[in-house]
């Protein structure tokens, strides 16, 4: 379910945003990490730019 919402996100972010085709997922500046899901603190959870 966490990854459906974080898909969500990102898809919504770069459909709407153009000038911004990538998403990392960051928390209070840190890396992103649950119980779940862990990324990096730099890593591109979604890059548009190469569908483009």
């Amino acid at each position: 379910m966490e990854k459906t919402i974080l898909d969500a996100i990102a898809q919504s972010l770069v459909d709407n945003l153009p000038d911004y085709p990538k998403v990392i997922f960051r928390v209070e500046g840190q890396a992103y990490e649950s119980g779940h899901l862990a990324y990096g603190l730099n890593e591109v959870y979604l890059d548009n730019s190469k569908t483009k």
